[in-house]
């Protein structure tokens, strides 16, 4: 969950583990009794692990009051859920609500910086590259001068160049690199 929230909301995904950085261990005695949180900690601990884990794993503990199939719960395997979190930058915060106040309070640019990449990119139907980012901060500048309104960000990606100039896919019954522009 918190390599989630750094990756899919945030646009800061932490580095792929490493070869060597194994599993959480399952060999261990009592393992049904221990929760996801004291798994994750443990596994945290070695040394490998720890670089990544330090800064997604507190926010995704944000979350754990949520079980796989979204259901809100208050326990887990007999314990009470601890859905205390943290930000890299040291804030901390409880639950749901208190991951939304401290990304709006410190990680707001973020949010709405990830917000226009995954808006744009799903209207042009593909992934974003780097030519397209004058055009990101194109489009978010008006929308944060807007107030972050849903409406201006719609406007300001249909009005984009890369929307207007968006090449079809390439297939035997189309010209390589043919703009949606040139055919009408």
């Amino acid at each position: 969950r918190g390599e989630w929230i750094l990756d899919s909301l945030l646009g800061t995904p932490p580095p792929p583990p490493p070869p060597d950085a194994g599993e959480l261990d399952e060999d261990i005695e009592d393992n049904r009794k221990l929760t996801f949180r004291q798994k994750l900690e443990m596994h945290s601990k070695d040394p490998r692990c720890y670089s990544c884990h330090r800064e997604m794993d507190p926010l995704g503990f944000s979350l754990e009051n949520y079980d796989w199939f979204g259901r809100w719960r208050t326990k887990s395997r007999g314990r009470s859920i601890d859905s205390k979190g943290r930000l890299p930058s040291g804030t901390e915060f409880e639950g749901p609500i208190g991951l939304r106040e401290v990304i709006v309070d410190e990680k707001l640019d973020d949010l709405a910086r990830q917000v226009t990449r995954k808006m744009l990119s799903y209207a042009l139907g593909r992934q974003l590259e780097y030519y397209d980012e004058p055009a990101v901060r194109k489009i978010l500048s008006a929308f944060k001068k807007d107030g972050r309104r849903m409406q201006t960000l719609l406007r300001e990606v249909c009005a984009s160049y890369p929307f207007h100039f968006r090449k079809n896919p390439v297939n035997a019954d189309s010209e390589k690199n043919k703009t949606v522009a040139d055919n009408g």
